[in-house]
């Protein structure tokens, strides 16, 4: 809502029997709108669809002077002042909203594109440090990179890393949603060390009402969510949480409840991957029970991604998408990994068998799967399930065998029952159209009511 709107709306020179304005409305109803008002929206969008997210902004403290009766309704309402700091304004700002919201949650916000690296800000972010157990959403965004590069350098980090000590030593009980990224940039290293967190990141005691946790660029190694069972939503975008296979396996274990997971690995600076791949030799495959997960999305090493994709046991009307960085030193660890999704993969779609689980489109592509239903009756085209996995675009010799594997589990699948070549995988593997089109044979008098593309 902007300024201008609302002096219009509340302006009382509108009248008429059957006209009404906003100021007709009760004060819980205007209430309402106004807090509508302090959502901007926001998306991370996996290349198939966005993932939504709601970000909390300041009200426009401008609206509490459109009148007598706003000005009443907003000073007597707290949480219209709960969103802190206002990192535009004077740092006076702050200690004024945390006076008019004395004893209700906050929604501490470091908003995208904030001069966290200025002083006044610096200030006003101090201010609410002392107040962190009545934080209920933390959105934090220190990833500003001239402030890692200018002659403030040492001292934005230091910042920074005081920040990141805050969080862990105070008590926040009442957290329903984080959201906290740092300097990282895709095309280079980071300049300096990322912030290092305890394994429970809020050490000093649990968060129950923790319901969406969003990392990017930080080391929380071991990651470990063991009072966070609600959790619905799990994004780490270049954290370094897993040391191996098993670390990952206790780590999801502890959230049953889970919806989207979202994880992507660039790697270290050396070009490695963040954690060892290597098969769990305590763990078994599917171990990790997420029945309401509804979306997974992974970028990592082809290793990385069979990993995880392999351990998770979560349901096969899921939303599937997995981008690949191939490191050419994986390509020795392939066959196990194959293996390893082969099994994987028929135990997934085990239970897709009748028509309505299979794919409308499955296509293999040299270096992925892509498979795709049409949208539900009646639903929006977001409703359409996928299935995208990443292949090696580094196949050994002795490793082309252990692909071809893969791709007959695949086409002897009836989720698969449309699967087809590419051009572009005939073109690199044409020694497999042959054994292809037998496999699809077989599958189509195993599965006589089936329609098989040939």
């Amino acid at each position: 809502m902007s300024i201008q709107v609302a002096i219009a709306t509340a302006s009382p020179e509108v009248s008429g029997p059957h006209r009404t304005h906003v100021n007709d409305l009760p004060p819980e109803l205007l209430v309402t709108i106004l807090m509508l008002s302090m959502g901007k929206k926001d998306a991370l969008y996996d290349g198939f669809r966005a993932i939504d997210i709601v970000r909390c902004a300041p009200l426009d403290h401008r609206l509490s002077h459109v009148c007598r009766r706003w000005r009443t309704i907003i000073l007597s309402r707290p949480g219209l002042w709960s969103v802190l700091p206002r990192t535009e304004g004077a740092p006076q700002w702050a200690d004024l909203c945390l006076s008019r919201c004395a004893q209700s949650p906050i929604e501490f916000v470091v908003p995208w594109g904030a001069r966290w690296d200025e002083p006044e800000c610096q200030q006003a972010i101090r201010s609410i440090l002392p107040h962190l157990g009545r934080v209920r959403t933390l959105d934090l965004n220190f990833g500003r990179r001239n402030a890692y590069e200018g002659p403030n350098r040492s001292d934005n980090i230091a910042f920074v890393a005081h920040v990141a000590r805050c969080l862990q030593q105070n008590p926040m009980a009442l957290l329903e949603e984080v959201d906290m990224e740092f300097y990282w940039h895709e095309d280079s290293p980071p300049v300096y060390d990322v912030p290092h967190f305890s394994a429970e990141i809020f050490s000093q005691g649990p968060t129950p009402q923790l319901r969406i946790l969003r990392l990017q660029a930080c080391i929380v190694l071991p990651l470990r969510l063991a009072h966070t069972r609600h959790l619905r939503q799990l994004i780490l975008v270049e954290v370094q949480c897993w040391s191996n296979v098993d670390d990952l396996v206790r780590c999801l274990q502890a959230t049953p409840c889970l919806e989207q997971l979202v994880y992507h690995d660039y790697g270290t600076d050396d070009g490695n991957a963040f954690f060892d791949s290597t098969p769990s030799l305590v763990h078994r495959l599917r171990c990790v029970p997420l029945d309401r997960l509804a979306l997974l999305r992974v970028e990592g090493s082809f290793n990385t991604i069979v990993s995880i994709f392999s351990y998770l046991a979560f349901p096969s009307s899921a939303c599937v998408a997995t981008f690949g960085r191939d490191y050419e030193d994986e390509e020795q660890d392939q066959a196990a990994h194959f293996s390893m999704l082969t099994e994987a993969l028929g135990r997934y779609f085990s239970a897709a068998s009748t028509a309505t689980d299979a794919f409308s489109t499955a296509d293999v592509e040299y270096d992925s799967i892509d498979a795709k239903s049409k949208p539900l009756e009646g639903g929006e085209i977001n409703s359409a399930r996928y299935f995208y996995l990443h292949l090696p675009l580094h196949v050994s010799d002795e490793n082309t065998q252990h692909l071809f594997n893969l791709l007959d589990k695949c086409a002897s699948l009836p989720a698969f029952r449309h699967l087809k070549l590419s051009y572009s995988f005939r073109d690199c593997y044409p020694e497999y159209i042959v054994r292809f089109a037998e496999v699809k044979r077989l599958t189509k008098l195993r599965y006589p009511l089936h329609t098989v593309d040939s």
